[in-house]
């Protein structure tokens, strides 16, 4: 029987054995770079810098050159050295609605339009701190955009507008993105990747000739302006003068050769489009607000430091809410008049002056139908009329001495006449073959409304995309509403809702057009408002 010193002989033994047969492998002295924790830093960094590399080419490539917001900084730069006393502030809608040199000519003053597409309450914040610190300014004219007021419109220093503000101050775009990131809800938000990747929120089409224009361009470092919002560009560039009216010989001359002056067009975006009420595009603001939506405490919050900061600096402040077509507001019911009340308040407790535009009398502004360009955005007419009445509260010293010049609710909704849009909605069952129109007229809430539905003779209608191509506009209806047969599907009635069935003989996709016709009941007009309609069998 072996003893345990035997097994511990021939356990030796056999390690010396495969000692002799194992590879050796040398242990270095130091570890390579890359499994220790000093390596896995520099191979994290270089990983960074790649990416960092590759989102630097992408911003250089994809984010267009001149956007809006860039031109409007640029251009307002080019006026450093002059005494502004007004600057305008707000979205889209303020771009179109103040006219600096008609207001200039007006009260003898200086003032630039810094509004901006989709502008935020903190961006604004940023951009009035700067205004102020520039100059010795008198005024600030918010244009307030109701959509600004909601929940998840905070601020977001990757977008355009302050990084153009602070495209050459590291410093003052490090404090402007950290005042936003504190008081706000943006980091979490998938807005917030923008930060980091601008161009995934601002660029230019994907296309190879798109993308190597836009680089051609940078490189060139030429003029054409290629903006954020490119609703009627061309329209607009070719209309440097098209803030005047023909006979209003002053602000002509203020106006001529204003794009070779300092500040450019000082921010003014026209068109002279007259919105289609019957065929163009539609889109009720309403949808775009939560169902009972209230306005964001933060948001309100950002709008009181706006203000506290005008009053802090002897800066008067006037916010405005910019006329809209009367059906939007009305379409908003309630929800209008809580955001505009609560903004209201939170402005005149901290000093400031508030203004409804969308009910004031038609003494102060007058603005019909045909002055906007589209279902939100005023065109040339209506930026002229707004700019007007901003004149004549400007004048005043105060909303005391414009007492008199606005409804209340309930005298607006009683001053509207007739039926100022009829909606349709249209349902298709490609299998049943019938289509569903659900339609709804808006004016004062306690008329009531009746209605007219007419069908083109299907013999002669063709679908819209036939006639424009795979890429042209359906919204807007290529054929003439008054010239076209068309055929009485139903007589005036009270009722809203209408399912048309399509039995005309034809077979597979097809398409038909409707004519709906709104009118209060009891009036004798042949209409009060009309909407084309698209229903179609596919």
């Amino acid at each position: 029987m072996p003893t345990s010193r035997d097994q511990r002989d021939k356990d030796q033994a056999r390690s010396a054995d495969v000692s002799e047969t194992a590879p050796t492998e040398a242990v270095p002295a130091r570890r390579r770079l890359r499994d220790t924790w000093a390596g896995s830093v520099v191979v994290a960094l270089l990983v960074a810098c790649a990416l960092a590399a590759a989102n630097a080419a992408l911003t250089y490539a994809l984010v267009p050159h001149n956007t809006r917001s860039e031109v409007t900084w640029n251009d307002y730069r080019e006026m450093s050295s002059m005494d502004v006393d007004i600057v305008y502030f707000g979205t889209s809608t303020s771009m179109r609605a103040f006219i600096p040199r008609r207001i200039d000519t007006a009260l003898g003053t200086l003032g630039y339009n810094l509004s901006t597409p989709n502008q935020r309450l903190d961006e604004t914040y940023a951009g009035v701190r700067q205004a102020i610190e520039d100059h010795d300014l008198a005024t600030i004219v918010l244009g307030l955009d109701l959509e600004t007021l909601a929940d998840g419109s905070a601020g977001n220093p990757g977008r355009a507008y302050v990084y153009f503000k602070d495209v050459d101050d590291a410093g003052a775009y490090a404090a402007d993105a950290l005042q936003m990131l504190v008081r706000s809800d943006v980091a979490s938000t998938s807005d917030s990747i923008n930060w980091v990747f601008p161009w995934l929120y601002n660029r230019v089409g994907l296309s190879k000739e798109t993308i190597q224009h836009n680089i051609e361009t940078k490189r060139e470092a030429n003029e054409a302006a290629v903006y954020e919002e490119t609703d009627d560009a061309a329209a607009d560039a070719d209309e440097v003068d098209a803030a005047t009216d023909a006979d209003d010989d002053d602000a002509a001359a203020a106006e001529d050769d204003a794009a070779n002056e300092p500040g450019g067009w000082r921010g003014l975006v026209v068109s002279t489009k007259v919105y289609d009420y019957a065929r163009d595009k539609q889109e009720l603001l309403v949808e775009r607000f939560d169902e009972g939506s209230q306005p964001s405490e933060g948001r309100l919050n950002v709008l009181r430091q706006i203000a506290e900061l005008c009053e802090e600096n002897g800066v008067r402040l006037v916010v405005v809410t910019l006329p809209w077509p009367d059906y939007q507001v009305v379409a908003m019911g309630d929800m209008y008049y809580d955001y505009t009340e609560a903004a209201a308040q939170v402005v005149r407790e901290a000093g400031g002056e508030f203004y409804d535009l969308n009910l004031a009398k038609p003494e102060l502004l007058d603005a019909g139908n045909d002055c906007f360009k589209d279902f939100q955005h005023l065109n040339k007419l209506g930026g002229q009329l707004t700019s007007n009445a901003l004149i004549r509260l400007l004048q005043g010293a105060g909303e005391g001495d414009a007492a008199g010049l606005f409804y209340t609710r309930e005298e607006w909704e009683a001053s509207l006449a007739g039926v100022d849009f009829v909606d349709v909605g249209v349902k298709c069952n490609y299998a049943e073959g019938t289509i569903q129109l659900e339609v709804e007229g808006f004016t004062d809430p306690d008329a009531e409304l009746e209605y007219r539905i007419l069908v083109q003779d299907p013999a002669t209608t063709t679908d819209p995309r036939d006639a424009q191509g795979d890429k042209g506009s359906v919204s807007r209806d290529p054929v003439d509403i008054d010239t076209t047969t068309w055929i009485e599907v139903r007589d005036w009635s009270t009722s809203t809702i209408l399912t048309y069935v399509a039995d005309d003989g034809r077979e597979g996709k097809r398409a038909y057009r409707f004519l709906v016709l709104a009118r209060r009941v009891g009036s004798d007009d042949e209409w009060q408002a009309r909407r084309v309609a698209i229903g179609r069998l596919y």
